[in-house]
């Protein structure tokens, strides 16, 4: 199976960390906490769905619709006990899942 390797982690958080920057002032270390939490309870899907993309089974638009669908797990804790609102939160997430998927599909060789 394919997994998010430490390279990919790496980006990942990097590229959360600048969105939050961008989008979040203030909030950058909640933004961050939260999408670590989230890629952790979803790494065991996403690295299933990554290892079919890798070997042709899915497509990487059909991966980018699951991982998509795997939002509503992202509770954001963090940010919303550092009461941000709701709209700007959900605003992060679809940044967020949008740099998962292209750093998961970068991975593959």
């Amino acid at each position: 199976m394919a997994q998010l390797t430490p390279n990919t982690w790496q980006t990942i958080e990097q590229q959360t960390a600048a969105l939050a920057a961008s989008t979040l002032k203030g909030y950058t270390t909640q933004a961050v906490q939260d999408g670590k939490e989230f890629l952790a309870s979803t790494e065991s899907q996403t690295a299933g769905w990554l290892a079919q993309v890798a070997a042709g089974a899915i497509t990487p638009d059909n991966f980018a619709s699951l991982v998509r669908g795997q939002a509503s797990l992202a509770q954001m804790t963090a940010l919303k006990q550092a009461g941000l609102a709701q709209v700007a939160i959900d605003s992060f997430v679809n940044g967020f899942i949008s740099i998962v998927i292209t750093a998961a599909i970068a991975s593959i060789p």
